[in-house]
């Protein structure tokens, strides 16, 4: 299994007050594919993410559904949807995908069997959570969940290695590969969602960003 755990303790921060749910607060975060996009680089776009400090309590998986949702209601739910849409071979027609062909760009490992793949959140549900979708509602979070708006939100990767990350950010998980595509599409998401990052979080993009390409980066808000 080929990834690197890196731990960045370059600056410590003050832990920020627990955040709970306040109902008079919360924002309706939904997709909306015809909003303007935001053209930038991966250089600029590390430079507009908001720094702030984050606290994972309360957070409960339940709190994005109950799991894979069909939000188009196409008898796919969205795990099938990304198998069939990340596929480099035809596959079967049917609500299931069990057969295809399938690269996890954290190790560069090819997979033909659904079962033998992980979809994963790129920037994890339980990060998310304490980004700034403690503030949304529960169909704004279920959507986030559910993201197909942007390849980069939901992509397959070995399952091992989906493991190994848990919800880690990128102090402590960036793969050992493709590392530059990662941290773009961890930018992109985060902006995408108006997601924040804390202090570490940042150092560690910025570290890796630095020594990428300053690729061209397009987001699309997933609100207004």
């Amino acid at each position: 299994m080929r990834f690197v755990r890196a731990l960045v303790f370059m600056a410590l921060i003050a832990a920020g007050a627990s955040l709970m749910v306040d109902n008079s607060k919360v924002e309706s975060l939904m997709p909306i594919e015809s909003a303007p996009a935001i053209v930038t680089t991966l250089h600029q776009a590390v430079g507009m993410l908001a720094v702030v400090p984050e606290d994972r309590h309360p957070y409960e998986r339940s709190l994005f559904g109950a799991g894979w949702a069909d939000l188009d209601g196409d008898c796919q739910d969205t795990r099938a949807e990304v198998l069939a849409r990340e596929s480099l071979a035809p596959i079967a027609k049917g609500c299931t995908v069990f057969r295809g062909k399938w690269i996890s760009y954290y190790d560069n490992e090819i997979w033909t069997r659904s079962f033998e793949v992980q979809i994963d959140h790129l920037v994890p549900l339980a990060e998310a959570w304490d980004s700034g979708a403690y503030r949304w509602n529960a169909e704004a979070r279920l959507h986030y969940a559910n993201d197909v708006g942007d390849r980069r939100a939901l992509v397959p990767t070995t399952t091992a290695l989906n493991y190994a990350k848990l919800a880690d950010d990128p102090s402590r998980f960036i793969p050992a590969i493709n590392a530059c595509r990662y941290i773009l599409s961890w930018v992109a998401v985060k902006l995408r969602w108006n997601l924040t990052v804390d202090q570490r979080e940042y150092e560690a993009i910025t570290i890796v960003a630095k020594s990428c390409p300053n690729t061209k980066i397009v987001v699309r808000k997933a609100n207004q």
